[in-house]
């Protein structure tokens, strides 16, 4: 790869990062909102629904927090490339940690989405029940 292609190279994930980054946020935003409304009804509050849609809540900050950590090393590995002339392993250092913290977060995510489908689940069978 040429001296340009090194430094640029790793700027090539950010598109697919922050799309990761707006659908986690836009999801992040709805559960937050549904733990709003759901604390705001007069009616009684399943702490057990609570809790489960808190850790969704959690799991998804946890994941946010993963992929704009990767979106930093990659800038600042950027950075130190373009500065100190492409040193090669200090590119080789920054994509391994930035696709690190994607993987993180995207096991983040699936657990997240596992545990989401439990919540439905859990819901649908209790309005089956009653």
């Amino acid at each position: 790869m040429n001296e340009i292609g090194n430094w640029v190279a790793p700027l090539s994930f950010l598109p697919a990062i922050c799309l990761l980054i707006l659908s986690t946020v836009n999801r992040y935003t709805r559960i937050k909102t549904l733990i709003y409304e759901y604390t705001q009804k007069q009616e009684f509050c399943d702490p057990r629904y609570l809790k489960r849609e808190f850790k969704r809540a959690s799991l998804m900050k946890d994941a946010l927090f993963c992929l704009y950590l990767s979106v930093a090393v990659i800038a600042l590995g950027t950075l130190i490339s373009f500065v100190f002339e492409s040193k090669l392993f200090v590119l080789k250092i920054d994509i391994f940690l930035a696709v690190l913290l994607i993987l993180i977060s995207a096991g983040l995510l699936i657990y997240e989405t596992s545990l989401s489908l439990k919540i439905m689940q859990d819901y649908l069978d209790s309005k089956l029940k009653s």
